[in-house]
């Protein structure tokens, strides 16, 4: 099965510059979003900037440590399951762990030391967790908070659910569960349904945590309301569900204030495809996080494959299926 890891954008320490992933091809940007230099074109899972400046990128032989700008300073090889390759993962922010998702199977990683060493694998049973056969894992999403603690499983049967376990103690802090819409539209003889309609579970669930695991924003690619932002030191099954859904990318600023969601076409009532929420920093006795204002934008980007927010949450950087980089100033 081909690799599927959602697109991804990093800004590097200072905001001096990003670098993105997207459709095999790693390539290193100045702070202005422009290409400077392509890093890897390989099977690639994940890629992010350490906090000293050097780059990490996960691929499937093993992982790749470039300096600042781009010098290739090491090349590790490794497999963990040399028979079975995993269909996607995501690593912390500092690159020294990772949590893949296989057929059927969800586990992490801890590199450095003589070898890499397999430290959590999800006892699906015991969660109530159906990551379902080869056809159904292609549906899982898979999330890594920044410092590695924790890690988010987005799962579809009947429902569309996620959970959030915290890998040191094998618990779960949060979870919840959206029942799907069993009715489908009746489409004339010879067309299919359009994809993105409600009841119909297209893609991998989406996630971003803040920078210090409290918080997780969550978006899915159908056209169900999503969950949106929720705290993770509050056990809460009645969730609100306050973003629309159909969106393809979303980023969580590191103080999880600013939440952003990209999507295909505006939402209902929305004036542009590109959302960002200003969440409450007061905590509350519920987990879902109130929106203080949200506003729409309309980018000059064709698409939107994958977002982040700058270091100091005062941009937002827009990634194209392109390659192309949009910064928005946040408003």
């Amino acid at each position: 099965m081909a690799i599927r890891s959602p697109p991804r954008l990093d800004w590097a320490p200072g905001d001096s510059g990003l670098v993105s992933y997207r459709d095999r091809l790693v390539q290193l940007h100045d702070a202005d979003g422009r290409a400077r230099r392509e890093l890897a074109s390989e099977r690639i899972y994940d890629v992010r900037f350490r906090e000293d400046g050097r780059i990490i990128v996960l691929d499937d032989r093993g992982s790749i440590t470039f300096k600042r700008d781009g010098e290739l300073v090491e090349q590790t090889h490794f497999r963990i399951d040399a028979n079975r390759l995993p269909i996607a993962a995501s690593m912390s922010g500092d690159g020294d762990r990772y949590v893949a998702l296989s057929e059927g199977e969800v586990f992490a990683v801890q590199l450095g030391g003589a070898r890499p060493e397999r430290i959590w694998t999800l006892h699906a049973q015991s969660f109530g967790v159906l990551l379902g056969e080869r056809t159904q894992s292609a549906k899982v999403g898979i999330e890594m908070s920044p410092d590695g603690r924790l890690v988010a499983i987005g799962y579809t049967q009947s429902s569309r659910a996620w959970i959030v376990i915290e890998l040191a103690t094998d618990q779960f802090l949060q979870r919840s569960t959206v029942k799907l819409e069993e009715k489908r539209p009746v489409m004339p003889y010879g067309m299919r349904p359009m994809p993105n309609q409600p009841g119909r579970a297209n893609a991998p669930q989406l996630f971003a945590f803040d920078q210090t695991g409290t918080r997780i924003a969550h978006a899915v690619p159908d056209a169900v309301p999503s969950w949106g932002v929720t705290r993770l030191d509050v056990e809460d099954r009645d969730l609100v569900k306050s973003v629309p859904g159909g969106a393809n990318a979303v980023a969580l600023d590191r103080g999880g204030q600013l939440a952003a969601y990209a999507y295909a076409r505006p939402p209902e009532g929305a004036r542009g495809r590109l959302r960002i929420d200003y969440l409450s920093p007061e905590p509350t006795g519920n987990a879902t996080v109130d929106i203080i204002d949200s506003l729409s934008i309309e980018p000059a980007l064709a698409d939107i494959v994958a977002l982040a927010f700058s270091r100091d949450s005062r941009q937002l950087a827009c990634l194209a299926s392109s390659g192309a980089i949009e910064i928005v100033p946040t408003p």
